[in-house]
This record gives structure tokens, C-alpha cells and sequence, in this order.
């Protein structure tokens, strides 16, 4: 993850697949639980990355608290993703679109506002980075 960073540069705000605490960071987390758990638990061993996070709750492999951070990222980022794809072409610059497509994705992603949105975005991906920083790389910072 920290070459990707690197290699890549610091990912924006609205690039939810890239940034710290997005997409790609649940995913490396659900990952490294699988790895740990899967030979054990076998159950949990399911191809979709909500599935697999949900599979490692029920089955106690993953704190509640960080399952939880992790679920509501996931969640945020996929929405707000989905959103994007199919409304942007090219790169995202809220400044450059009309006032009524942010509201649009504000409303769908469940948020009452384009300013709420990004606030909950933000708070969900701190929360999801720093269970991944536990459960990947426990006692160490991740840069």
C-alpha cells in the first residue's frame, strides 16, 4: 500500500478508491484477515469484499468496532463511486459542475448535502484507515 502511494502520489478527496481509508485500504484489510483466518475458518472465504468483511464479523475474526469502520467506508466509497462513474467523464472537479449534479450525488449517496457528504466521507475513511492500521500493520504508523 505504501508503494502504491508512492508510485501514485496522495489521492484527493473524491478519489474513493485510492485515497487513505477508501476502497483499496478495505479491501487490503479484509485481505489480510482472510489470510489469517481463511485456512481456519473457511467460511469466511467468500469473493465479495462486503461479504467477506460480514463473513469475519459474524465469525468474531475482526473487531466490531473496526468491522464496523470498515463496512461504513466501504459502503460511502462504493456509493459515491457508482455515482461518479456513471455522471463524470474524466476527473472530478466539484468547482466545475452545476450545483443540482452535487446535490444529486449528495442525495444518493444518503447524505443531506454536497458539504455533509464530503464531511462524512471524511470521517468514515479516518475511522477505516485507522482499522486497517490495526489490523494490518498492528503498533506501526502507516505513512
Amino acid at each position: 500500500r505504501l508503494r502504491m502511494a508512492r508510485e501514485r502520489g496522495q489521492a484527493g478527496r473524491w478519489d474513493v478508491k485510492n485515497r487513505r481509508g477508501g476502497i483499496i485500504d478495505v479491501e487490503f484489510a479484509v485481505q489480510a484477515l482472510l489470510l489469517l483466518h481463511g485456512a481456519r475458518a473457511p467460511g469466511v472465504l467468500v469473493a465479495s469484499t462486503r461479504r467477506a468483511l460480514d463473513a469475519l464479523d459474524a465469525a468474531g475474526h475482526v473487531d466490531g468496532s473496526d468491522a464496523q469502520a470498515l463496512r461504513r467506508s466501504f459502503d460511502l466509497c462504493s456509493a459515491v463511486q457508482a455515482v461518479l462513474r456513471t455522471a463524470i467523464d474524466g476527473a472530478f472537479d466539484p468547482a466545475a459542475l452545476p450545483p443540482a449534479l452535487l446535490a444529486g450525488l449528495a442525495r444518493a449517496a444518503g447524505a443531506p448535502s454536497f458539504d455533509a457528504l464530503g464531511a462524512a466521507l471524511d470521517e468514515a475513511c479516518a475511522a477505516a484507515m485507522s482499522a486497517f492500521e490495526r489490523i494490518v500493520a498492528p503498533g506501526a504508523a502507516a505513512g
